[in-house]
């Protein structure tokens, strides 16, 4: 079992579900990692109920100093070149991964 992180989804410009921009911000989810390495996580979104539940998600350091902000591609399993939504986020508890960030 990876370390599991929590993700606060924010406006930026915009989130995007496939082609289409959303106008809404998605809640809060978790993310369980399975790979880290320095500026790039990739795991699986495990927040029961969520409307991402059960997608892989791409992370990748969204600032070149770390501060916990993240680009984020969400997919199905096996669809690597077929995101379901995008958009950015800051890492609840963005601190536990300062270190991969390095």
């Amino acid at each position: 079992m990876g370390q599991t992180i929590t993700l606060r989804p924010i406006y930026g410009w915009g989130w995007v579900s496939g082609s289409i921009e959303r106008r809404d911000v998605p809640a809060s989810f978790s993310v369980e990692l399975d790979v880290t390495t320095p500026g790039k996580w990739r795991g699986t979104v495990i927040s029961a109920g969520h409307e991402f539940f059960g997608l892989v998600a791409d992370l990748t350091q969204r600032h070149a100093e770390w501060d916990g902000h993240v680009n984020v591609q969400l997919r199905y399993a096996g669809f690597d070149d077929l995101p379901q939504e995008a958009g950015y986020a800051q890492v609840a508890n963005h601190l536990s991964l300062a270190r991969a960030a390095d």
